[in-house]
């Protein structure tokens, strides 16, 4: 009777481990699906951060161009600004076409040419580009040159 018992017992101990052995199987299973899934998330997140960062660089590349060619031409502050202000001159236009026609969601940029008070014959170039990344968040770019002769 008593070596029954002890059957019994062992019977029931084994079974109570192998269940304890499984929910621990289950639990373990659980924490690595949600590592797996937290390295999805980040990758995404990298994913969009890349791309909003290829397209601040693309528009640094294509402002940097179009200050060096308004440092090239020469002009006074005057000029500058008829040539390559806002809405305004062929050179304008040239750099509207290329901004968006890399990045579709770019509104139109603004280009503001004055004169530099603390310099005389220099001009203040303020470039702004705006555009929405793919979930509607809006971005901006401005950079600030000063031209002289």
């Amino acid at each position: 009777m008593k070596k029954r018992l002890r059957i019994k017992k062992q019977i029931k101990l084994q079974q109570a481990i192998r269940g304890f052995l499984l929910v621990e199987a289950l639990v373990s299973v659980l924490i690595f699906a949600l590592g797996v899934m937290a390295l999805i998330g980040a990758q995404a997140n990298t994913l969009i951060l890349t791309s909003d960062i290829q397209t601040r660089a693309e528009i640094a590349h294509f402002a940097d161009a179009y200050l060096g060619r308004m440092w090239g031409a020469g002009l006074n502050v005057a000029q500058l600004r008829e040539r390559f202000g806002s809405g305004t001159g062929a050179e304008f236009d040239e750099f509207r076409t290329k901004v968006q026609s890399a990045i579709p969601q770019a509104q139109a940029p603004v280009i503001i040419v004055q004169p530099n008070a603390a310099l005389s014959n220099s001009a203040q170039v303020t470039i702004f580009v705006q555009w929405q990344d793919t979930k509607g968040t809006s971005h901006n770019y401005t950079e600030v040159a000063s031209i002289g002769y």
